[in-house]
């Protein structure tokens, strides 16, 4: 009792608003949970089917570019309410109906392992049918890794290390692998995050029987589907999450076999052409909250929504719509009709299910403005213009009274928002809703109470006297500077091209998330390991924008037990939550620098006469003020020997100057130098000139260069006019 419980709490998370089916729905019904396999045309921008070779959309090899072939298909996103989802699925039928593309993209994956998986079950059959397995049901079960942990042990097109192709038959299973024809399949893995690995899959399979031969089912126009992301996370506590479609099935238990699943919660999937594909969906960077500034609204408050500060609030939620249906060889975009958003909001951090007691309608605590209401007023969406360019309409709920906090409600100021979208049965959902539990700064140091909750996750685990709850955090760092070449314009460098810059020559970003993961005492085995089942429970983080380059990010997180860099556990009562606090901090660059060189100087004009080459060396100090311009201060001696033996001359010098950087590459620089240049022969006389410098430069890290060059001084005060070449090596230590 307690185990079906918890599992039906879990699929309740998992689903949404979704009920758990006793017997599967009819998959011709509207609505509900749809995979669209709409049929491949080629268009502008999609000139070809997909190439299933593991290339999908981010984390590509220089030179290497998305698959544009995917831009035709339907798409599915698991999101956390972060920037990246922890999954999304693809499904495309190809143009002459032989063959479906489905692809996997999987994120967040602390580490890749044997045991990493996609499932994937097929009913080949229209209508109703029974809630246990029947005659001609495939399951497959695909393993992408042989257990390395090194994203470079998986390129572009490497073949998954095992596949599994199970087919029901009187009653049980056979394992149809060597018998099955015309499947296809690529794996890619790669380093997404300091922290993280993300991996593809890109999968093609036959329609039919005719391609797919004997041992192979043939596909309805309408027919059954589930999958399921399975991954393996090892270090200081192994678990194994799961990622499913539809989201109201349960958790997968026991050991990773085809009677593992249950078709009775499988949802529909649709290759008629006439049907509509895609749908609608909220992008988590659409949901945006602007507030009234007041004197204590803090730096970043267009992304912040504080519940205990009274002020002018715009809850607003871009709906977009994607719905197509093909219409002969023609590809028609649809308008969505009465339409409308629902807010919700919880505490800032990892809520319990959505609904649950954790997530309030958001009019309990931001009250209305007359004429508002939550649910929103229904909108028409107009079409999409294109497979890049969807039909959008914002939602928008005002709130103009101080907010009020309802019971149960902490002192955290911060909150979660969530958006679902509501419209008529059989409206098609890529996705039903979306969360924003990001935090968007330009702060150089942040610090934030957070709740994590497992309130309304029912009673304890078996035997256990607390739940065990488990944050895995990761964070990604990149920088973009303009560089301005020779003979071209400012060029913006950047790791990530999507990224807003500001208007400064260097923007650093520091891209931090927390995920949170409930065990919940059930275990699954994957080829032959057992793992604890972990629940993926949702997660939250920051973006922080620095006008400058920083030196160093300083994450925390206190107020849970840390088990390694990157993992921290709770223990919690039934209905309970903790607070915990996270923080950010930076260690920026002052811009200035020191140097020390050594070299020598050449006399090519000297007053005195009769010296020839001698060392030299110099000390310097300066700040940079913008990526090309420094300010530089220098001292230096030089002895210049004497030919006929006798005394030397000793040279003392000072430099104010400008320099002009101008970077080739991340490690390879060179600059100009102009200046006033002093200087006194043994304090004899001083001569005071100009003083121009080239020299090249090599970063050894990132603080320290190996830089060589030359300076050419020309006096003015001396009646010869002296003149020196001077040459030196030396290292520059940056601050």
């Amino acid at each position: 009792m307690i185990r079906f419980m918890k599992i039906a709490l879990c699929a309740v998370l998992i689903a949404g608003a979704f009920p758990l089916f006793g017997q599967a729905a009819d998959p011709s019904a509207g609505g509900g949970d749809i995979a669209g396999f709409p049929a491949f045309r080629s268009v502008r921008m999609h000139l070809l089917p997909p190439v299933i070779d593991g290339v999908i959309t981010d984390g590509l090899p220089e030179g290497v570019k998305a698959d544009t072939g995917w831009r035709a298909a339907a798409r599915i996103t698991l999101s956390n309410g972060v920037t990246v989802p922890d999954a999304a699925f693809q499904s495309l039928k190809e143009a002459d109906g032989d063959f479906l593309d489905l692809s996997f993209e999987v994120r967040h994956d602390p580490s890749l392992d044997e045991g990493d998986a996609v499932v994937l079950g097929l009913r080949p059959i229209p209508g109703d049918a029974p809630a246990g397995f029947q005659d001609n049901d495939l399951v497959i079960i695909v393993y992408p890794f042989a257990g390395k942990d090194d994203a470079a042990a998986v390129p572009a097109g490497g073949t998954p290390s095992r596949v599994e192709i199970w087919k029901y038959a009187g009653d049980g299973w056979k394992d149809v692998s060597a018998e099955v024809k015309g499947c296809f399949w690529a794996a890619r893995a790669f380093a997404a995050t300091e922290d993280s690995f993300g991996w593809d899959l890109e999968c093609r399979i036959p329609a039919g029987t005719a391609k797919g031969g004997d041992a192979w089912v043939d596909l309805p126009d309408r027919f059954y589907l589930y999958w399921n992301v399975v991954r393996v996370q090892s270090g200081p506590m192994p678990t194994v999450s799961q990622f499913a479609w539809p989201r109201r099935c349960p958790p997968l238990s026991g050991s990773l076999e085809p009677d593992a699943l249950s078709p009775a919660g499988w949802g529909r999937a649709d290759m008629f052409d006439a049907a509509v594909h895609k749908g609608l969906w909220i992008d988590p960077a659409g949901i945006t909250v602007a507030r009234e500034k007041t004197p204590e609204t803090p730096e970043d408050f267009t992304i912040v929504l504080d519940a205990f500060v009274p002020s002018l609030h715009d809850f607003t939620a871009v709906v977009l719509n994607e719905a197509t249906r093909v219409t002969g060889t023609y590809e028609d975009y649809m308008t969505e009709e009465n339409v409308s958003v629902t807010f919700r909001s919880a505490d800032w951090g990892i809520a319990g299910p959505n609904p649950g007691p954790d997530w309030k309608p958001l009019e309990e605590t931001f009250a209305p403005e007359k004429g508002s209401a939550n649910p929103t007023k229904p909108l028409s969406i107009p079409p999409a213009q294109s497979p890049t360019m969807p039909g959008s309409a914002s939602f928008t709920y005002k709130s103009s009274i101080g907010p009020q906090a309802p019971a149960g409600i902490t002192t955290v100021a911060r909150r979660c928002l969530y958006a679902e979208i509501s419209a008529p049965a059989g409206t098609y959902f890529r996705e039903p809703g979306a969360y924003r539990n990001m935090i968007f700064s330009r702060l150089p140091e942040l610090e934030e109470r957070a709740v994590v909750s497992v309130r309304g996750y029912g009673p304890l685990p078996e035997g256990k006297s607390a739940f065990t709850y488990l944050l895995r955090t990761e964070k990604k760092i990149w920088m973009k500077r303009k560089a301005a070449g020779l003979f071209s314009g400012p060029e913006t460098l950047s790791i990530d091209g999507s990224e807003e810059q500001d208007a400064s020559d260097i923007n650093s970003y520091f891209e931090w998330t927390l995920h949170g993961f409930l065990l919940t005492g059930e275990i699954l085995t994957v080829r032959g390991r057992s793992y604890a089942a972990a629940l993926p429970t949702g997660s939250f983080g920051y973006r922080v924008n620095r006008p400058t380059e920083v030196l160093a990010w300083r994450e925390s997180v206190g107020g849970a037990k840390a088990l390694d860099k990157t993992t921290y556990v709770l223990e919690m009562a039934a209905d309970d939550a903790a607070e915990i606090t996270t923080g950010i901090k930076t260690e920026e660059s002052t811009g200035l620098f020191f140097g020390a060189r050594a070299g020598g100087v050449v006399p090519v004009s000297l007053a005195a006469g009769g010296y020839i080459i001698g060392p030299s060396a110099c000390l310097e100090a300066g700040i940079k003020f913008t990526q090309i311009l420094s300010f530089l201060l220098n001292v230096g001696y030089a002895y210049l020997l004497d030919p006929a033996g006798g005394a030397g001359h000793h040279m003392f010098s000072a430099l104010i100057g400008i320099r002009a950087a101008i970077e080739f590459s991340p490690v390879f620089y060179m600059y100009l130098q102009g200046g006033a240049f002093g200087y006194t022969p043994d304090f004899a006389v001083f001569d005071l000139g100009v003083d121009m410098g080239l020299a090249a430069g090599i970063n050894l890290s990132r603080d320290l260069a190996l830089e060589a060059g030359v300076n050419y001084y020309l006096g003015f005060l001396t009646a010869d006019g002296d003149s020196l070449l001077r040459t030196n090596v030396g290292l520059i230590l940056r601050f």
